[in-house]
């Protein structure tokens, strides 16, 4: 199997869990770092990104960030590519 294959593979499986769940959730695009760490991983990052925005303690007078900013951008520092939320 390529690696495009594979990619799309992945990319197909993730939108398709993530698009049963309730709440909405971020969609990842497929790039090298999904590739290499699989959609169990994701999944578990994609939560983690999730609990760590619940979390997130607004400093005053800072105007805050969005949820999904917040999990966007977590999801970008452990090198994922959000697509979009479903």
């Amino acid at each position: 199997m390529n690696q495009a294959s594979l990619k799309t593979g992945l990319f197909l499986f993730l939108s398709a869990g993530l698009s049963a769940c309730v709440t909405q959730r971020p969609v990842l695009l497929p790039n090298d770092h999904l590739a290499r760490v699989g959609p169990s991983a994701a999944e578990r990052d994609i939560d983690e990104c999730v609990r760590r925005a619940a979390q997130y303690e607004f400093p005053e007078p800072s105007p805050p960030p969005s949820y999904r900013d917040l999990v966007d951008g977590c999801l970008r520092e452990k090198g994922y590519e959000p697509g979009g939320w479903k």
